[in-house]
């Protein structure tokens, strides 16, 4: 196993690590939309501000309580969403009123394991809204053009309709409204007077039934995509309120302008290393200004120190799961990394390109690597901060 390959491995590892408490907790909710549904309801909502290590850390908190009813007895459970403002914190909880109904996913095989999929309330909330806020036009067109499905057809005997869980007889004669002759299974429409008695009977459009069917399939989609997108979110405030936006932010930047941003390149005026063009931070690690073969196939040597950078610019983000005073230090990393990179590259360029007296270097450092120093000063200095829960 040559260097790159193990630096792959710890990578690999590495973000595994990382990503290991929130992919559980995903897991978990993607299983929990095959558990059976319970009705639960809500004892307890609020709002609080949860401090972080530092007092640049923090995130707003809604919690919802609740308990629900499994077979023999009941649970309770809790629920909550990390939020970077107090406005869309009580916005989100305002829709879990103390004493309200809440659908509860229950594990079939530990009844006090239960999950709340936002989706389900939301489409709860909406199908609430639908029946009770009043929609005249919807509920004029449910009351007198219900639809309904053919169950007998009409022979010597009049056929047989279910509407809304109804059995109504109807015949051709009169009733039937569709040049189309009736069924089994028949999607219809049913016209119903005042006192409920059936006096249409039309087949409904198969083009209409489809459009609709489309709408629904596309309103699941969209529900479900917003569903992964609010976890996503979720993981990402949750990951902020634990590191700080300011220190997340500056983490996130060190990643990026240490493998994507030009970090130094040799310009033309040095013969044939004229136009070996520019390298990135991490190319420049492992490359040996020196070396032809190096130039020519950049970003391969000093595995060791690029195995280190790699560490530096990771642990960061394991600061917050660390629980000691000290782990703040551990900020300061990607600076020492950046540091010492400095140094290896500048002892580089004064072997490689300066062994002619009066002779300029064709080495320059980029704005890449001003980028990834500003970043790597800002992470550092939380480390100088307290923990908030300090004197």
């Amino acid at each position: 196993m040559n260097q790159d390959q193990i630096i792959f491995f710890v990578s690999l590892v590495g973000l595994a690590l990382f990503a290991g408490v929130a992919a559980r907790k995903f897991l978990k909710r993607r299983r929990a939309h095959r558990w059976p549904t319970a009705g639960g309801e809500v004892d307890v909502a609020e709002v609080h501000f949860q401090e972080g290590i530092s007092d640049t850390s923090g995130a707003w908190v809604a919690t919802v309580k609740y308990h629900y009813g499994a077979p023999g007895q009941s649970h309770s459970g809790t629920h909550h969403r990390n939020f970077m403002t107090k406005g869309r914190t009580e916005k989100w909880i305002a829709a879990y009123a103390t004493g309200g109904v809440l659908a509860v996913r229950v594990n079939p095989r530990k009844h006090e394991d239960s999950v709340v999929l936002e989706n389900d309330n939301v489409s709860a909330a909406l199908a609430r809204a639908a029946t009770y806020k009043g929609n005249e036009s919807m509920n004029v067109a449910n009351i007198n053009n219900p639809r309904g499905t053919v169950i007998k057809v009409p022979d010597t005997t009049p056929g047989i309709l279910s509407v809304n869980g109804k059995q109504y007889f109807f015949t051709l004669e009169g009733v039937w409204k569709s040049a189309i002759a009736p069924s089994p299974n028949q999607t219809v429409t049913v016209g119903l007077d005042s006192a409920g008695v059936l006096t249409s009977v039309a087949v409904l459009d198969q083009q209409q039934l489809a459009k609709e069917k489309l709408g629904e399939l596309s309103g699941v989609a969209q529900e479900h995509g917003k569903v992964i997108a609010g976890q996503l979110k979720g993981g990402v405030v949750a990951l902020a309120a634990r590191m700080g936006a300011v220190t997340l932010g500056a983490a996130v930047v060190i990643w990026i302008a240490s493998y994507f941003l030009t970090a130094g390149g040799i310009s033309g005026g040095a013969g044939d290393m004229g136009s070996m063009g520019s390298y990135s931070f991490r190319t420049l690690l492992g490359t040996d200004l020196t070396d032809p073969n190096s130039l020519m196939n950049p970003g391969h040597a000093r595995g060791l120190l690029r195995l280190i950078a790699l560490v530096a610019i990771a642990v960061p983000f394991a600061v917050p799961f660390i629980r000691t005073t000290w782990s703040r230090y551990l900020n300061a990393a990607p600076l020492a990394a950046a540091l010492l990179g400095w140094l290896v590259i500048h002892e580089n360029i004064a072997k490689g390109f300066g062994g002619e007296p009066g002779m300029e270097s064709p080495f320059s450092f980029k704005w890449g690597f001003y980028v990834l120093l500003l970043a790597c000063v800002v992470l550092a200095s939380s480390a100088l901060k307290k923990p908030v829960n300090q004197t």
